[in-house]
Formats: C-alpha cells, sequence, structure tokens
C-alpha cells in the first residue's frame, strides 16, 4: 500500500449506512401494518364479509341460470306428481 491510499481508506468509511426514510413514511407504513394486523385479527367481519360475497355470488347464479333452475323445478314437481299417481293407482 502507498501512502496516498491509507490516507485515502483512513478518510472514506468503508460502508455508508443508507438515510433512513422520514418520520412520516415510517408512520404511514407502521399504520398500513397495523390495519392489516388489525383486519386479519377481525375473525367475525371477515366470516360475516365471506358470507355476503358467497350470497351476493349464488343470486347472480340463480339469475343467470334462471331457466335452468325453473326447468329443475318443474321436473321435480312432475316427478312428485308421478309418484303420488303411480301409489293412488296401486291402492285402488
Amino acid at each position: 500500500m502507498t501512502a496516498d491510499n491509507a490516507d485515502e481508506s483512513a478518510t472514506t468509511p468503508a460502508y455508508e449506512s443508507p438515510t433512513p426514510p422520514p418520520v412520516e413514511e415510517q408512520r404511514a407504513a407502521l399504520a398500513e401494518t397495523v390495519d392489516a394486523l388489525a383486519h386479519k385479527a377481525d375473525v367475525p367481519a371477515r366470516v360475516k364479509s365471506a358470507a355476503a360475497d358467497t350470497a351476493h355470488t349464488t343470486k347472480v347464479k340463480a339469475q343467470e341460470n334462471q331457466q335452468v333452475l325453473i326447468g329443475a323445478g318443474v321436473a321435480a314437481l312432475s316427478a312428485l306428481i308421478a309418484v303420488v299417481v303411480i301409489r293412488r293407482r296401486r291402492k285402488g
């Protein structure tokens, strides 16, 4: 090592730490984390939300498949009537 290199390494640090983010950014990040944890810990609200989503999905699918549901209802009613008629004929 030369004298020039020794002087240069003594004045420049080997590692410079990055500047910390401003306090406002840290507070915002912490607030987001706290909100996420609070949401995750609120199980009743999450269950209620999931139930509402499922009910909405079911309602939308029922509206989309209304003809299929009507057809299935008519088929079930026809089968019920057929069973009643067959039982009455056997008895009488």
